[in-house]
């Protein structure tokens, strides 16, 4: 299931000039469903292993969740339609496994 979760609930111009409406607003889904605020959901996606499509303007974000340095090939930019069709082909395996931790890695840090 893919849901889109836009800063409005009318959804985000498209490069074509395309509206693509919203499921939820930002910071208006339930936090059952959702984290409360971006900053949240993306560093729990980032911990769960979680493909993240991000917008060109992602950079503020990354920076203040810590994740600015860490982008993996997970973290997928989607500036135009080919990088959004190249993200959902990604996400065949639903998680992105290259980042889980390694058995053994908290013994080597302790």
């Amino acid at each position: 299931m893919v849901e889109i979760i836009a800063p409005k609930i009318s959804g985000v111009e498209l490069s074509n000039d395309d509206m693509l409406g919203a499921h939820q607003k930002i910071d208006g889904g339930s936090s059952v469903l959702y984290d409360a605020a971006a900053k949240d959901f993306l560093t729990d996606a980032f911990a769960h292993c979680m493909f993240i499509g991000m917008g060109p303007g992602i950079g503020p974000l990354l920076a203040k969740t810590g994740l600015a340095a860490d982008p993996d090939d997970g973290c997928l930019v989607l500036a135009t339609p080919h990088d959004a069709k190249a993200f959902v082909a990604a996400l065949a395996p639903l998680r992105f496994r290259a980042r889980e931790p390694l058995p053994g890695l908290d013994a080597l840090a302790a």
